[in-house]
């Protein structure tokens, strides 16, 4: 079975509802969880996240996924999400399942907070690429193999985007997908994908932190990856206020693993930070970016599922 790398969107807007005469496009409503490549090999199952991990060890839930396929081997591109008590994906929750350590804390919270996997595209089939055929007809292959279970479902989709945003903002989802129907499966990134968010969110690299001299947290420094110069470049930092109770002890822990006596981006006032490895990826909210840094930034969750090299500069 071959070894895939998944195919990434662009940044789209809702400018592209009001294109005139637009056709050809499916939408899917966003989910923004962990993005995983499902092998399957008879009974046996693999889910791999974007740093090629095996992480189904994390997801007791998903043991007897191969039950809910119905073919002898296929790979999928989908997400696991965690969704709250109103139904709606759940970056606290997905970051509190994903940060689970012990074999006894995994099990506890699987059952107290179980995952689910949402597919939406199938890469290859019973050994047969599919990566070169439509996205429209590799939706329908997928629709056909695959089961409805209390662990799995099918990403649904439409033609009419702007009835999915309505539904998108009624029900309180982070986004929505706009897909070209005959786009084939390439790695990367790539304009027949976009990525549409309610609010605007990305990913950054946490290089520090403000408090040389204490473990406190007063501040922690953003930066995104600039592959013109190959480093990373500062894009601004939240502040203590801005920093939610339930990240503070993944950060600490985090935190004392990349210390390093190296500044990694030039600053003002650098003489009190307390420098890190740039290794933490985190998601980011924010309003705006001025003059390459956020504005109002917070963070939505901690990923081990990413790159740092990955977040860069739009």
């Amino acid at each position: 079975m071959e070894i895939y790398e998944p195919m990434h969107p662009k940044k789209g807007s809702l400018n592209i509802l009001e294109r005139s005469g637009l056709i050809g496009y499916i939408f899917e409503p966003k989910f923004d969880g962990i993005r995983i490549l499902i092998y399957k090999d008879k009974d046996n199952v693999a889910l791999f996240n974007q740093v090629k991990k095996d992480i189904i060890a994390l997801f007791p839930e998903f043991l007897d996924l191969s039950a809910f396929i119905k073919s002898k081997s296929c790979v999928l591109d989908a997400e696991i999400v965690v969704l709250n008590s109103s139904k709606v994906p759940d970056q606290t929750l997905l970051q509190e399942r994903e940060q689970a350590k012990s074999v006894h804390e995994i099990k506890f919270k699987s059952k107290k907070i179980p995952a689910s996997i949402f597919v939406f595209d199938i890469l290859e089939k019973d050994e047969v690429p599919l990566i070169q055929e439509p996205l429209r007809k590799r939706k329908l292959i997928m629709k056909d193999i695959i089961l409805n279970g209390p662990n799995i479902n099918i990403v649904p989709y439409t033609m009419h985007g702007k009835d999915l945003w309505a539904q998108v903002e009624k029900q309180r989802l982070p986004g929505m997908m706009a897909k070209e129907s005959g786009s084939k499966y390439s790695k990367g990134e790539n304009w027949a994908w976009l990525e549409i968010n309610k609010k605007p969110m990305t990913d950054a690299v946490i290089v520090g932190v403000g408090n040389k001299t204490s473990e406190k947290i007063k501040s922690i420094l953003l930066a995104l990856y600039d592959p013109k110069i190959d480093n990373f470049k500062y894009a601004g930092k939240i502040e203590e206020k801005d920093i939610e109770k339930s990240q503070i002890k993944i950060l600490r822990h985090l935190i004392k693993k990349n210390l390093t006596d190296k500044p990694i981006i030039n600053i003002d006032a650098a003489e009190d930070v307390r420098w890190l490895e740039p290794s933490i990826v985190a998601r980011v909210k924010f309003k705006e970016i001025v003059d390459g840094k956020f504005t109002s930034p917070k963070i939505a969750r901690i990923r081990l599922d990413k790159y740092p090299r990955e977040c860069t500069i739009e």
